[in-house]
Protein backbone atom coordinates (compact mmCIF):
# COMPACT_ATOMS: atom_id res chain seq x y z
CA UNK A 1 0.00 0.00 0.00
CA UNK A 2 2.75 2.13 0.90
CA UNK A 3 4.29 2.01 -2.26
CA UNK A 4 1.20 2.01 -4.31
CA UNK A 5 0.73 5.65 -3.06
CA UNK A 6 3.72 7.05 -3.80
CA UNK A 7 4.00 5.78 -6.78
CA UNK A 8 0.22 7.63 -7.09
CA UNK A 9 2.01 10.82 -5.75
CA UNK A 10 4.76 10.78 -8.18
CA UNK A 11 2.89 9.61 -11.43
CA UNK A 12 1.99 13.16 -12.70
CA UNK A 13 5.49 14.64 -12.24
CA UNK A 14 7.01 11.53 -14.08
CA UNK A 15 4.28 11.47 -16.98
CA UNK A 16 4.68 15.42 -17.21
CA UNK A 17 8.84 15.17 -17.50
CA UNK A 18 8.71 12.42 -20.17
CA UNK A 19 6.35 14.24 -22.10
CA UNK A 20 8.43 17.64 -21.94
CA UNK A 21 11.49 16.05 -23.32
CA UNK A 22 9.64 14.67 -26.33
CA UNK A 23 7.99 17.28 -26.61
CA UNK A 24 10.96 19.29 -27.43
CA UNK A 25 10.77 21.87 -31.42
CA UNK A 26 14.31 20.27 -31.95
CA UNK A 27 12.51 16.82 -32.47
CA UNK A 28 10.29 17.61 -34.94
CA UNK A 29 12.51 15.35 -37.31
CA UNK A 30 11.70 12.46 -34.91
CA UNK A 31 8.29 12.41 -34.92
CA UNK A 32 7.71 10.89 -31.19
CA UNK A 33 4.41 10.30 -29.92
CA UNK A 34 3.93 9.96 -26.16
CA UNK A 35 1.38 8.26 -24.45
CA UNK A 36 0.65 8.21 -20.67
CA UNK A 37 0.47 4.81 -19.30
CA UNK A 38 -2.27 4.00 -16.63
CA UNK A 39 -0.71 3.10 -13.09
CA UNK A 40 -0.96 -0.56 -12.56
CA UNK A 41 -3.78 -1.75 -10.46
CA UNK A 42 -3.11 -2.95 -6.84
CA UNK A 43 -4.88 -6.28 -7.93
CA UNK A 44 -2.41 -6.88 -10.74
CA UNK A 45 0.58 -5.70 -8.57
CA UNK A 46 -0.26 -8.65 -6.42
CA UNK A 47 -0.81 -11.36 -8.27
CA UNK A 48 2.35 -10.58 -9.87
CA UNK A 49 4.24 -10.52 -7.09
CA UNK A 50 2.60 -13.64 -5.52
CA UNK A 51 3.33 -15.57 -8.79
CA UNK A 52 6.53 -13.90 -10.58
CA UNK A 53 8.10 -12.92 -8.04
CA UNK A 54 7.18 -15.29 -4.86
CA UNK A 55 10.61 -16.62 -4.58
CA UNK A 56 12.22 -13.26 -4.85
CA UNK A 57 14.05 -12.14 -1.26
CA UNK A 58 11.81 -9.90 0.99
CA UNK A 59 10.22 -7.69 0.22
CA UNK A 60 9.08 -9.13 -3.18
CA UNK A 61 7.18 -6.30 -3.93
CA UNK A 62 10.37 -4.28 -4.71
CA UNK A 63 10.37 -6.31 -8.21
CA UNK A 64 7.30 -4.08 -9.19
CA UNK A 65 9.18 -1.60 -11.81
CA UNK A 66 6.55 -0.55 -13.61
CA UNK A 67 3.63 0.62 -11.63
CA UNK A 68 4.00 3.93 -13.27
CA UNK A 69 4.76 3.83 -16.84
CA UNK A 70 3.98 5.84 -20.36
CA UNK A 71 4.81 4.45 -23.51
CA UNK A 72 6.76 7.35 -26.48
CA UNK A 73 6.31 5.31 -30.17
CA UNK A 74 7.91 5.96 -33.73
CA UNK A 75 7.63 5.90 -37.25
CA UNK A 76 10.67 3.88 -37.90
CA UNK A 77 13.54 1.89 -36.20
CA UNK A 78 15.78 4.85 -37.07
CA UNK A 79 13.62 7.77 -35.65
CA UNK A 80 13.25 5.45 -32.39
CA UNK A 81 17.52 4.85 -32.11
CA UNK A 82 17.56 8.87 -32.81
CA UNK A 83 14.93 9.39 -29.82
CA UNK A 84 16.40 6.93 -27.42
CA UNK A 85 19.48 9.02 -27.55
CA UNK A 86 17.97 11.84 -27.21
CA UNK A 87 16.37 10.77 -24.08
CA UNK A 88 19.94 9.20 -22.68
CA UNK A 89 21.52 12.69 -23.14
CA UNK A 90 18.93 14.78 -21.88
CA UNK A 91 18.97 12.13 -18.55
CA UNK A 92 22.68 12.65 -18.42
CA UNK A 93 22.63 16.89 -18.95
CA UNK A 94 19.35 17.37 -16.46
CA UNK A 95 19.60 14.74 -13.90
CA UNK A 96 21.21 16.89 -11.45
CA UNK A 97 18.74 19.91 -11.55
CA UNK A 98 15.99 20.14 -9.40
CA UNK A 99 13.47 20.32 -12.29
CA UNK A 100 14.39 17.32 -13.57
CA UNK A 101 13.08 14.51 -11.69
CA UNK A 102 14.40 11.27 -13.67
CA UNK A 103 17.70 10.81 -11.87
CA UNK A 104 19.09 7.67 -13.16
CA UNK A 105 18.74 5.22 -15.96
CA UNK A 106 18.29 1.87 -13.97
CA UNK A 107 18.16 -0.73 -16.24
CA UNK A 108 17.34 -1.57 -20.00
CA UNK A 109 15.45 -4.49 -21.41
CA UNK A 110 15.67 -4.57 -25.24
CA UNK A 111 13.43 -6.73 -26.60
CA UNK A 112 14.89 -6.97 -30.34
CA UNK A 113 18.39 -8.30 -28.75
CA UNK A 114 16.32 -11.52 -28.99
CA UNK A 115 14.24 -10.86 -31.74
CA UNK A 116 13.63 -14.00 -34.19
CA UNK A 117 12.35 -12.88 -37.59
CA UNK A 118 10.98 -16.10 -38.26
CA UNK A 119 8.51 -15.86 -35.52
CA UNK A 120 7.06 -11.89 -35.78
CA UNK A 121 6.06 -10.75 -32.67
CA UNK A 122 5.38 -7.62 -30.24
CA UNK A 123 8.68 -6.03 -29.62
CA UNK A 124 10.08 -2.86 -27.60
CA UNK A 125 12.45 -1.46 -25.87
CA UNK A 126 12.02 -1.01 -21.91
CA UNK A 127 13.96 1.62 -19.53
CA UNK A 128 13.66 1.46 -15.97
CA UNK A 129 14.64 4.92 -14.68
CA UNK A 130 14.62 6.00 -11.03
CA UNK A 131 12.65 9.13 -10.29
CA UNK A 132 12.54 11.07 -7.25
CA UNK A 133 10.10 13.82 -6.40
CA UNK A 134 10.77 15.33 -2.48
CA UNK A 135 13.22 13.28 -1.19
CA UNK A 136 10.86 10.18 -2.08
CA UNK A 137 12.44 7.87 -5.13
CA UNK A 138 10.77 4.65 -7.12
CA UNK A 139 11.32 3.12 -10.25
CA UNK A 140 9.53 3.88 -13.55
CA UNK A 141 9.04 2.36 -16.81
CA UNK A 142 9.45 3.66 -20.70
CA UNK A 143 8.41 2.00 -23.30
CA UNK A 144 10.15 2.76 -26.63
CA UNK A 145 8.28 1.07 -29.77
CA UNK A 146 7.30 1.40 -33.35
CA UNK A 147 3.82 2.68 -34.51
CA UNK A 148 3.50 -0.56 -36.00
CA UNK A 149 3.98 -2.95 -32.43
CA UNK A 150 1.30 -0.09 -30.91
CA UNK A 151 -1.20 -0.81 -33.23
CA UNK A 152 -0.31 -4.68 -32.97
CA UNK A 153 0.12 -4.34 -28.93
CA UNK A 154 -4.06 -3.34 -28.95
CA UNK A 155 -5.09 -5.39 -31.45
CA UNK A 156 -3.45 -8.51 -29.57
CA UNK A 157 -4.36 -7.37 -26.30
CA UNK A 158 -7.56 -9.25 -25.76
CA UNK A 159 -5.68 -12.85 -26.55
CA UNK A 160 -2.69 -11.56 -24.48
CA UNK A 161 -4.89 -11.16 -21.20
CA UNK A 162 -5.98 -14.95 -22.13
CA UNK A 163 -2.56 -15.99 -22.08
CA UNK A 164 -1.45 -14.17 -19.17
CA UNK A 165 -4.56 -15.65 -16.96
CA UNK A 166 -3.54 -19.15 -18.15
CA UNK A 167 -0.58 -17.98 -17.01
CA UNK A 168 -1.74 -16.96 -13.50
CA UNK A 169 -3.20 -19.80 -13.09
CA UNK A 170 -0.03 -22.14 -13.28
CA UNK A 171 1.95 -19.88 -11.14
CA UNK A 172 -0.61 -19.71 -8.49
CA UNK A 173 -0.68 -23.67 -8.34
CA UNK A 174 3.00 -23.12 -7.94
CA UNK A 175 2.46 -20.89 -5.02
CA UNK A 176 -0.15 -22.46 -3.54
CA UNK A 177 2.52 -25.37 -3.17
CA UNK A 178 4.65 -23.72 -1.76
CA UNK A 179 2.21 -22.59 0.95
CA UNK A 180 1.46 -25.25 1.97
CA UNK A 181 4.82 -26.53 2.69
CA UNK A 182 5.14 -25.72 6.27
CA UNK A 183 8.57 -25.33 6.08
CA UNK A 184 8.47 -22.54 3.73
CA UNK A 185 5.96 -20.62 5.57
CA UNK A 186 7.08 -20.37 8.28
CA UNK A 187 10.59 -18.69 6.34
CA UNK A 188 7.74 -16.09 4.96
CA UNK A 189 6.61 -15.34 8.15
CA UNK A 190 10.19 -14.77 9.83
CA UNK A 191 11.10 -12.85 6.90
CA UNK A 192 8.05 -10.35 7.10
CA UNK A 193 8.50 -10.64 10.89
CA UNK A 194 4.64 -11.43 11.46
CA UNK A 195 5.30 -12.70 15.03
CA UNK A 196 1.60 -12.98 15.49
CA UNK A 197 1.33 -15.16 12.20
CA UNK A 198 4.26 -17.29 13.81
CA UNK A 199 2.44 -17.93 16.71
CA UNK A 200 -0.31 -18.76 14.91
CA UNK A 201 1.66 -21.27 12.48
CA UNK A 202 3.09 -23.28 15.75
CA UNK A 203 -0.47 -23.87 17.81
CA UNK A 204 -1.99 -24.95 14.03
CA UNK A 205 1.32 -26.73 13.29
CA UNK A 206 0.60 -28.52 16.70
CA UNK A 207 4.51 -27.80 17.73
CA UNK A 208 4.93 -27.84 21.22
CA UNK A 209 8.32 -28.62 21.53
CA UNK A 210 11.61 -28.09 20.33
CA UNK A 211 12.05 -31.29 18.60
CA UNK A 212 8.64 -30.65 16.99
CA UNK A 213 10.49 -27.56 15.55
CA UNK A 214 13.74 -29.08 14.39
CA UNK A 215 11.45 -31.45 12.20
CA UNK A 216 10.53 -28.73 10.30
CA UNK A 217 12.18 -27.99 7.02
CA UNK A 218 13.86 -24.97 6.36
CA UNK A 219 14.19 -23.74 10.42
CA UNK A 220 18.05 -23.02 9.81
CA UNK A 221 17.00 -20.73 6.71
CA UNK A 222 13.98 -19.23 8.58
CA UNK A 223 16.09 -17.92 11.67
CA UNK A 224 18.91 -16.61 9.47
CA UNK A 225 15.78 -14.35 7.65
CA UNK A 226 14.98 -13.55 11.64
CA UNK A 227 18.30 -11.92 11.87
CA UNK A 228 19.06 -10.72 8.04
CA UNK A 229 16.07 -8.61 8.19
CA UNK A 230 16.29 -7.68 12.03
CA UNK A 231 12.74 -8.74 13.48
CA UNK A 232 14.49 -9.59 16.54
CA UNK A 233 10.71 -10.11 18.50
CA UNK A 234 9.91 -13.16 15.99
CA UNK A 235 12.57 -14.93 17.52
CA UNK A 236 11.48 -14.56 21.05
CA UNK A 237 8.33 -15.77 19.50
Amino acid sequence: NELMLRCGMMNDAFQKQVKAVFASASQSEIGAVFREGPLKRIERCRAKTETDYHSEAFPNSACLLDIIRCTVTFSSLDAMVAGIKWFEQYVQQHHGERSCCIKEIMRIKNGFATYDHSKPDYCDIKYNVRVSVDGLDVVAEIQFLLHSMASFKVKSHKFYNVIRKQEEFENLKQVSSIRNNAGKKLQTLCANGDHKGIMDFLIHAKIKTLDDLRALDGLTASVEKIYQHGHLKSLKT
